[in-house]
């Protein structure tokens, strides 16, 4: 899966008290889509995240 591409809205660079609401949420729901994505693309990493998987690698031995 190409992570590199995906269309990710660039942050908006208003800092302190001139930040409006409408920019906040802006960021709150672009975070929440990230976190989606994210979830989804690698939920299928979570059956190994505590046993792993050996595979075979270019040094020719079976590592996990």
């Amino acid at each position: 899966m190409l992570v590199a591409l995906l269309t990710i809205r660039p942050k908006d660079y208003v800092k302190g008290h001139r930040k409006t609401s409408a920019v906040k949420k802006q960021e709150i729901h672009s975070q929440e889509i990230s976190r989606k994505i994210f979830g989804h693309s690698f939920h299928p990493l979570d059956a190994l995240f505590n046993t792993g998987k050996r595979m075979l690698c270019a040094d020719g031995h079976m590592w996990q």
